[in-house]
């Protein structure tokens, strides 16, 4: 497959009087289209059709059949990436006719454009013309696309995120009815959920039940199960903290859920673990992440986590572009005569940014470099940084390492990176 360069927005300069502008409004079943010119004047009636092979040839006969009635000589098929379901259209239109161009809409430019023409009214039909005029008056980008292998990678990470979203869950309703049945196993165990803990869950976890058992076939049990096990002596305080607790007693109900819960939670750790391993395992012989994981603070799936949004960095043509696909470019913030903020746009790729978030954290902590980098921003005497301002700044700063490395093929080197700046480097 071709790489795609990322392109960002494009303005309506590149539209002109040849072009047709299709707006569809995504749905599961039916789909909305609305078509007008470069000028926004509708052309023709609205098109239902689905979300299938037989509809999509529909909707292209019905655009063949505009392009003869009114002389055009180019499409531009327009929708919002909410869902899932736009994809069947966006990839299905590319494929049945490689000379439309599909593109995508910002949703909240869509919101915008619907309010000035349509200010008291939201249908699929009033959606689908105001995505078409959107794409005229506020432009419009292509998808970053992904090699097989990158969106496999991005589909293994995708599916971990859930996993362990599935697991949050799970573990504060285990909280819940532990902190209820047993306040005083917090005195035990700080992290009810470490490798031990859980083997003792899977087993007991109400007093009632502690207080009754035989510690040392406990002991034998858990031996058989982890090489890191408690002690009996450990157990035994276990024990005398079950015999003076004071949680209620436990239900049959509560019982049931707690048990199954935690199989369940068992299961889902253990498929985490899978997907780190293949993670792993698929990024080993991967270049750029060898160089990306040789900075303080970056591990494997860090670095995996961005790659499975980005794929390539070499996409971009600057690092600026990358920045702004990130949605860290600024902007102000501002209205009337009050005096706005420079914050962040937000209108790049949400995911990704959180990612970023959750990288430079550490890197913060263990990254000698951006350590003090982070001080410098917040202690300065010109213009002293908020922490959150400054931990922007430090995702930038890694954004523009990032693309320089994928630029020049070449590895991190804390020298070159941090030249312009106070940072001492050793």
């Amino acid at each position: 497959m071709q790489q795609l360069n990322y392109k960002g927005k494009t303005d309506k300069s590149k539209l002109d009087s040849s072009y047709l502008i299709v707006g569809i409004d995504i749905a599961k079943q039916k789909q909305y289209a609305r078509i007008t010119d470069f000028n926004g004047n509708e052309l023709g009636k609205k098109i239902i059709f689905t979300r299938d092979i037989f509809g999509l040839k529909q909707l292209l006969m019905h655009i063949d059949t505009l392009k003869i009635k009114y002389k055009k000589t180019s499409v531009l098929v327009a929708m919002e990436p909410t869902g899932i379901y736009w994809k069947n259209i966006y990839y299905g239109l590319k494929n049945l006719d490689n000379e439309i161009e599909t593109v995508l809409v910002d949703v909240k430019d869509v919101i915008n454009v619907r309010k000035l023409f349509y200010e008291t009214v939201k249908t699929d039909t009033v959606d689908s013309i105001a995505i078409a005029k959107t794409a005229i008056l506020k432009g419009y980008k292509q998808r970053l696309e992904l090699s097989e292998k990158e969106q496999n990678i991005k589909d293994i990470v995708s599916y971990r995120e859930k996993l362990i979203k599935e697991s949050v869950s799970l573990k504060n309703g285990l909280i819940g009815i532990l902190d209820e049945v047993f306040p005083e196993y917090s005195k035990f165990y700080s992290d009810y959920f470490c490798k031990s803990s859980l083997i003792l869950l899977d087993k007991i976890f109400c007093p009632k039940d502690i207080s009754n058992i035989d510690i040392e076939e406990l002991y034998r049990d858990i031996k058989s199960k982890s090489k890191t096990c408690l002690s009996k002596n450990k157990l035994m305080k276990l024990k005398e903290l079950a015999n003076a607790s004071i949680g209620i007693e436990v239900s049959e109900g509560k019982k049931m859920q707690f048990e199954f819960n935690i199989g369940i939670l068992k299961a889902i750790l253990s498929e985490i673990d899978n997907t780190e391993k293949r993670i792993s395992e698929l990024l080993s012989e991967h270049e750029m992440v060898k160089k990306m994981i040789e900075i303080d603070g970056m591990n494997i799936v860090s670095a995996a986590n961005i790659i499975s949004e980005i794929g390539s960095f070499d996409k971009f043509n600057d690092y600026k572009q990358l920045i702004s696909y990130c949605g860290f470019n600024l902007r102000i913030a501002e209205s009337g005569a009050r005096k706005g903020k420079t914050v962040i746009s937000k209108r790049g790729n949400s995911r990704l940014r959180s990612y970023l978030f959750r990288v430079i954290l550490p890197m913060i902590k263990h990254n000698k470099e951006f350590s003090e980098l982070h001080n410098y921003y917040k202690t300065r005497n010109n213009n002293p940084l908020k922490p959150m301002q400054s931990i922007i700044a430090l995702i930038c700063k890694l954004l523009r390492i990032l693309w320089g490395i994928a630029k020049r093929n070449t590895s991190y080197n804390p020298q070159l990176a941090f030249k312009k700046t106070f940072v001492t480097v050793a």
